[in-house]
């Protein structure tokens, strides 16, 4: 388990990148949603960096593990 504190800003910064294009609509009362072929490509890259990070975490982790014979 991880120390959400230490979680915090990657997923501040996630969230930020997902959102903007709806922040800048709700910012200027714009009735239109963004366009869905703007989005996607922004939450695939979210959900790309989350992925590495994962991994990056199980790499270490398993370096530092104790190894079990």
């Amino acid at each position: 388990m991880t120390n959400p504190c230490l979680e915090a800003d990657f997923e501040q910064s996630s969230s930020v990148k997902v959102t903007a294009l709806l922040i800048r609509q709700i910012v200027t009362q714009s009735r239109q949603l963004p366009d869905d072929s703007l989005v996607k490509p922004l939450q695939q890259i979210v959900r790309s960096e989350r992925a590495k990070v994962l991994q990056d975490k199980a790499v270490h982790i398993r370096e530092v593990a104790p190894q079990v014979q």
